[in-house]
């Protein structure tokens, strides 16, 4: 049964058959998900995962110092030097979301073919588009 999504008015999820390859095994039954928001990625790297939460954790405590700084009247240049370290900060941890992305979502989907491959294509020119502002 296909998994639910937080997001009740995405589309529901397609299964498709993928064959065993060379060894003969059997089809094995895959769950390909709509590309657009409110689901699941399709697979994440546990070690990518965990790394990502420390750099988030890590973020979170940079945000508190520069609430800090503000609260305290800091010197303009010091605040706007943190406020740099937190946006490559969190450009890091977007590329690594994009890399999971790519590797995972992104090509299952297009390796489905079809309209779903148009559409992981579109979503990614839109994710692309979003990073750059």
């Amino acid at each position: 049964m296909p998994r639910k999504t937080k997001n009740p008015s995405s589309p529901p999820h397609e299964t498709c058959l993928e064959s065993g390859g060379s060894t003969g095994a059997a089809p094995v039954k895959r769950t390909l998900r709509h590309v657009g928001s409110g689901g699941h990625a399709l697979a994440v790297d546990p070690d990518r995962k965990i790394d990502n939460l420390h750099r988030l954790r890590r973020i979170e405590g940079q945000i508190r110092g520069l609430q800090d700084m503000v609260r305290q009247d800091r010197y303009c240049a010091d605040i706007l030097i943190q406020v740099a370290a937190v946006q490559k900060s969190l450009a890091s941890v977007a590329r690594q979301v994009l890399a999971n992305h790519l590797k995972h979502c992104v090509s299952q989907n297009i390796r489905a073919g079809g309209a779903q491959a148009d559409a992981a294509c579109e979503e990614l020119l839109k994710l692309m588009s979003h990073m750059d502002r």
